[in-house]
């Protein structure tokens, strides 16, 4: 449950953005985050801080924050709900027409929503895609920076106006980035633009039973919007590190990622023009199933054999289309083998 609003700056005019920001157990990093939000170039938006039961402090330096900057409001979850659930319960609170989701360790450029608005006032857009890259907490040079859009490897592809840029998205998407790259650019659900009236109408699915929220989600929204545009310009920072949400074992288990793409099988299915979309999603789905086996590379064998176990039982493997992931550079021991056997 989560009905304690500790402060509202709901006499003040909506804002041009909202920001949703789920809190849990930060630790050091939400200093940095709310630090990057406040000192945004664009002045015009608020930030609704939703603490998700935390235990290490940060709900107190939300408090602080909060009363400091009328801009920034604070929700408290009676319990731990999640992430996946503590955005929708921020997206009800959201008073703009757009809205950016952040996550509480992560750092935003000073110029994100400055750029991201302008683009979408260029184009109209429902969405605007941000470019992210990645520092790994620890190691900073084994950051990850995803291609600009705009590079020669999409050069095949029509991007001659915010329609055809949808259409590409949700290609590139459900294949998990069968268009060119090793993975989709538009999977994030961070540092992007979203249309809040759309925004609101969609949920995203609850964390720990299903992960991959971000993917399901950004599915969803690029099916339902009209016009998709992005930004070929760093506008977010992930900062990687050993208590990420990602890196936790439910979160990155084949069960919850099973469950997950069962779920957006079932959703593709259920959209009336889902014949057009069946063979890039199941491109994607032989690209997931891959991932999971190559994530354990480092198990002992038997807990490897268990993860093929599990895989091999998920009733979407059957809908499948490992013509793709057979192409990725498998190693060649014992891990590969069982590959092989468990897409047959």
């Amino acid at each position: 449950m989560s009905d304690k609003i500790f402060q509202t700056s709901t006499a003040l005019p909506a804002p041009r953005v909202s920001v949703v920001l789920p809190l849990f157990n930060a630790g050091e990093h939400f200093r940095a985050c709310i630090d990057s939000l406040v000192a945004q170039a664009q002045t015009d938006f608020e930030v609704i801080v939703v603490a998700d039961a935390p235990s290490d402090g940060s709900l107190k330096l939300a408090r602080d924050y909060a009363l400091q900057d009328e801009r920034i409001r604070v929700i408290e979850n009676q319990t731990n709900m999640h992430i996946g659930m503590s955005r929708n319960i921020g997206l009800q609170a959201v008073r703009a027409p757009f809205v950016v989701f952040v996550d509480h360790d992560d750092i935003c450029n000073p110029l994100m929503l400055s750029c991201l608005l302008e683009k979408q006032v260029e184009s109209d857009a429902d969405v605007v895609f941000g470019l992210v890259d990645t520092t790994v907490v620890g190691d900073p040079t084994n950051g990850m920076l995803f291609p600009t859009i705009d590079s020669s490897e999409y050069s095949g592809y029509d991007m001659s106006s915010a329609e055809s840029r949808r259409l590409f998205a949700l290609h590139d998407i459900l294949s998990a980035g069968g268009s060119a790259a090793a993975e989709s650019l538009f999977t994030p659900i961070l540092g992007n633009l979203y249309r809040a009236e759309l925004a609101r109408q969609l949920q995203f699915v609850p964390t720990p039973r299903l992960s991959a929220e971000d993917l399901i989600y950004n599915v969803m929204f690029l099916h339902a919007a009209n016009r998709v545009d992005w930004v070929n310009e760093v506008v977010y920072t992930h900062v990687n590190h050993s208590t990420n949400e990602g890196n936790r074992d439910y979160y990155k288990g084949v069960e919850s990622r099973g469950r997950a793409m069962q779920f957006l099988l079932d959703e593709v299915k259920s959209w009336d023009d889902a014949d057009y979309f069946m063979p890039s999603l199941r491109k994607g789905l032989g690209r997931q199933a891959v991932n999971l086996l190559l994530s354990s590379a480092k198990m002992s064998f038997s807990q490897m054999l268990q993860v093929r176990r599990e895989l091999k039982a998920l009733a979407w493997l059957k809908e499948t289309d490992f013509d793709d992931g057979r192409k990725r550079n498998l190693p060649k021991n014992v891990l590969h083998k069982l590959c092989a056997m468990t897409l047959q």
